[in-house]
């Protein structure tokens, strides 16, 4: 059993920050606890509500530019858990509805200090059961964008000159790219275990992404070699050609076909990766433009699908992938300004 330590109630708030209805905390801790517990795997011994004060959601609603009202749905709460094997952990929970997938959608996430310890999302069968890890890898996609943020120096962005900002853009469209490639890896580890074929609708935007990084790879340049480029515009032939045949096959249900061509992408995303390629340093590939991006990079965290953020795939329309980004970019900015545990 976990002990509940009553702080406040819960006062929910209009889009104009006006009060709306009360719960109090002992009953809303009571009526999330069990969900908690589920959703995270993990054993709540102690917990108490955190409420941000109504002055600080008015300040983060006009710096995120989102309704008062949606911070305010975003409940914290400041427990202690345990492990499956007894470990125990004090940590920050933050739960956020995301109605975009369900009346029951949720986002549930542990911080510990300002970094992402567990996150998850329900809400939906294919997001609940997630038969493919590709809502687990977008997840994973979305914690990696906020860790990249956190790792850029404080201070404002400098003004970048035009040059500069072209291969920001190009880094950011090849870090697009690798994230749906890491998706689509992650799915098709499972399908092609399982002898399953993938989604026709996949393909589009894997085509897509990996034709413009080979039509743009000169705006690399102040990254790569000359030697460097050759490979790097081969590989990304090969790669969305290897897409495209999958995609044929998918839609012949030819299922030697699709591992043939699935075979041939891993082959040339593992020649790319290990391509020698920096100009300042003997890094690869795989690890050399992330230091480029981190300089280039605007300090604000905009967790915007099409721009830092690529939607899970299947997420055609886009619309639970952006809710679930927003909802993140909420929590990391509104977990400043959640109050200290109170003394046991």
């Amino acid at each position: 059993m976990y002990r509940i330590n009553l702080l406040t109630s819960l006062v929910l708030l209009t889009a104009t920050g006006a009060p709306l209805a009360q719960e109090s905390a002992a009953d809303l801790i009571a009526r999330r606890s069990p969900v908690i517990e589920k959703d995270l795997s993990r054993s709540i011994n102690t917990i108490e509500r955190a409420v941000i004060p109504a002055s600080s959601l008015r300040v983060l609603a006009k710096e995120l530019q989102l309704p008062i009202a949606e911070l305010a749905a975003i409940e914290f709460y400041r427990a202690n858990l345990s492990k499956t094997g007894g470990s125990q952990y004090d940590a920050l929970i933050a739960y956020a509805p995301i109605k975009q997938i369900s009346a029951t959608g949720r986002l549930v996430l542990t911080m510990k200090g300002a970094k992402i310890d567990r996150f998850t999302l329900w809400g939906n069968d294919d997001i609940d059961v997630d038969p493919t890890m590709h809502w687990g890898a977008f997840l994973s996609h979305l914690s990696s964008t906020v860790r990249g943020h956190q790792k850029r120096p404080d201070g404002e962005s400098v003004a970048l000159q035009p040059s500069q900002r072209k291969l920001a853009a190009a880094i950011l469209r090849q870090r697009r790219a690798m994230a749906n490639n890491r998706q689509f890896t992650t799915a098709m580890r499972t399908l092609m275990r399982n002898d399953q074929l993938p989604q026709a609708a996949w393909f589009g935007r894997l085509v897509k992404g990996m034709d413009h990084l080979s039509a743009t790879a000169s705006e690399l340049r102040p990254v790569l070699t000359e030697e460097a480029m050759e490979p790097f515009q081969k590989h990304a032939k090969a790669a969305a050609a290897a897409y495209r045949n999958m995609h044929e096959a998918v839609n012949k249900k030819d299922l030697p076909a699709v591992k043939l061509a699935y075979s041939a992408l891993r082959k040339t995303c593992s020649a790319c990766h290990n391509t020698a390629a920096a100009t300042d340093s003997e890094n690869t590939l795989f690890d050399t433009f992330a230091p480029h991006y981190q300089k280039l990079a605007p300090r604000t965290l905009r967790m915007a699908v099409g721009d830092d953020v690529v939607p899970a795939l299947g997420d055609q329309e886009t619309v639970v992938s952006q809710a679930t980004a927003t909802a993140l970019r909420a929590i990391i900015a509104c977990q400043r300004h959640v109050p200290a545990a109170s003394r046991r």
